[in-house]
């Protein structure tokens, strides 16, 4: 069985187990709603019957959401019904007996539907369809390209940037692959062995593999209107011609979203209704995502700030702390303005529905949701948020973090560092000698090797690596629990490699270097002195000749 295969069984498994729980749960949640309903209507103090119509609302409206998720779909209708009944009512006391008719009915329909048993479990089969081959971590891209020493020289330049790489010299091995394995990425020649336009149909077979459309780039030496039509009709996002330039080539893939579509989408759930919840992680888990569950509204603020999510989703009717309430508080934080949030509810009341929007929601949800609905709307808002964030966090030509954003993330990391007690590095890298390669080769040269740094830093560094652009040829790196020796290390080896690359200009190639200094937390302990400390010793290495790595301490001269 395929690894694949294996996972998804796994992922159906637990969301089996989930709903077992559910099921055996199910008696104790009736007798409590039929227990609570009896309270209403013993003639308690005041406060006591109050009490227990909240309880009464709360719990049928958990039951609301969650019952069809579990396979009740019945049970969600009647516990729907009976909500808007509640919804109608606010003192008990002001009841009529016809209210009470209805609402004592109402609770035997819920009774009758758990007493009748859970549908065929089969089911779960079939509302819950995982993907069979997905992305792996990482930059796979497959590149397809009959002329043999255009695949090679392609191949070259993707690996010596971190990609992983299979070539392929015609479309039918291409396609085989792709029946077992997915790529992050594909670069097709538009006419292969199998005849003009090929590319276009391996095309549609690449994107049957997936639930989302990957990056595809077309390359070709046609440039007529007709190739240029397949390309798109086959989901292109990209039409190169021959020759190619390299350059243009990895800037494509950067730009069609293989960078910041390629870290794991990070999502935080609240949900009152904790098997629920779980079944929502469970799902989103199954698709690659990264989940953290909130049980304490009052954790909401500290977890957001640690797991920096790129969505939060939640439910709207929660007893401590309504979602209303938790979405308002989060936007009070000028960062999370525009974190994306989901709110999922029964809610049927469109002037609900508007406030919760109005209070910074980006989208409402009706419980219950099925699996494939809840995962396409949660990685379309993560992907929107995602290509937002970057316009306006990130550098425009180098596509690193600008100065700013790198300047608050070193404040984070630094906090987290300090309060978790692990190692945290700061390095400070600058291209040496960059004036003189602008005079000589031109500022488009200048640009290019700008370009080719930060390309080689975001591909060699770990993800959880921090990259921007410091200023002008000026670059710097927050590296999360790391020695200084480590750090160095891995300056030294990055270094080495960047003095290899050829970078292209009119009048033909040359090389470039850059210089590095280090600074560690173990005697800096704010981010200000960090960067100095770093600053000092990028000007150590200047003076020993460039193309080194030195480092330095707070204090040290």
């Amino acid at each position: 069985m395929a690894i694949a295969e294996r996972k998804r069984d796994k992922k159906l498994e637990k969301i089996a187990a989930l709903r077992r729980s559910y099921i055996e749960q199910l008696p104790g949640k009736l007798a409590l709603l039929k227990e609570q309903w009896q309270d209403c209507l013993s003639g308690l103090s005041v406060d006591k019957t109050a009490e227990a119509f909240r309880g009464l609302k709360n719990r049928v409206h958990q039951l609301a959401g969650s019952g069809g998720t579990f396979g009740y779909a019945a049970l969600s209708d009647e516990a729907r019904a009976l909500e808007s009944v509640l919804a109608t009512l606010d003192d008990v006391r002001q009841f009529t007996t016809t209210d009470r008719q209805i609402i004592s009915a109402l609770l035997e329909n819920i009774a009758t539907v758990v007493d009748s048993g859970l549908p065929d479990s089969s089911e779960l089969a079939t509302e819950f369809v995982l993907p069979l081959r997905v992305p792996p971590p990482g930059q796979t891209v497959y590149i397809v390209e009959d002329d043999l020493a255009l695949g090679a020289e392609i191949e070259e330049h993707l690996l010596r940037y971190g990609y992983d790489v299979t070539v392929f010299n015609d479309a039918n091995s291409a396609e085989q692959a792709l029946s077992e394995y997915c790529p992050a990425a594909m670069i097709v020649d538009l006419n292969l062995p199998e005849g003009e336009l090929a590319g276009t149909r391996l095309a549609k077979a690449y994107h049957s593999t997936l639930q989302d459309k990957k990056p595809l780039i077309f390359i070709s030496a046609r440039d007529d209107w007709t190739a240029r039509l397949a390309a798109a009709r086959a989901g292109g996002q990209v039409y190169l011609t021959k020759p190619l330039d390299f350059s243009e080539l990895l800037d494509s893939l950067d730009t069609v979203g293989l960078w910041w579509d390629d870290l794991p989408y990070r999502v935080v759930i609240m949900d009152d209704e904790v098997l629920l919840a779980q079944n929502y992680a469970v799902i989103l888990q199954a698709v690659g995502m990264e989940v953290v569950l909130v049980e304490d509204a009052s954790s909401l603020i500290n977890l957001v700030s640690e797991f920096q999510p790129d969505l939060i989703l939640m439910d709207v009717n929660m007893p401590e702390c309504s979602g209303l309430e938790a979405a308002a508080v989060i936007r009070q934080k000028v960062e999370w303005i525009s974190i994306p949030i989901v709110f999922l509810s029964t809610e049927n009341s469109i002037s609900r529905q508007m406030e919760a929007l109005q209070l910074g929601g980006d989208d409402f949800l009706k419980k219950p949701i099925s699996a494939q609905h809840l995962s396409a709307v949660v990685t379309m808002r993560i992907r929107r948020f995602r290509k937002l964030r970057s316009r306006m966090q990130l550098d425009t030509l180098s596509g690193l973090l600008n100065h700013v954003t790198l300047k608050t993330r070193l404040q984070t990391e630094l906090g987290r560092s300090l309060r978790q007690d692990t190692n945290l590095t700061f390095a400070m890298i600058d291209l040496d000698n960059f004036k003189t390669i602008n005079d000589r080769f031109g500022h488009l040269a200048g640009d290019e090797v700008i370009k080719n740094v930060s390309r080689l830093l975001s591909q060699r560094l770990r993800k959880s690596d921090i990259v921007g652009r410091y200023g002008g040829e000026e670059f710097a790196v927050i590296l999360p629990d790391t020695s200084i020796a480590a750090a160095r290390e891995l300056m030294e080896a990055l270094r080495e490699q960047f003095s290899l690359i050829n970078h292209r200009c009119k009048s033909g190639q040359f090389a470039c270097t850059f210089s590095v200094g280090l600074a560690d937390l173990s005697s800096c302990k704010s981010g200000n002195a960090l960067v100095d400390a770093a600053d000092t010793a990028l000007y150590r290495a200047k003076d020993r000749g460039r193309n080194c790595v030195e480092t330095s301490h707070c204090g040290s001269e």
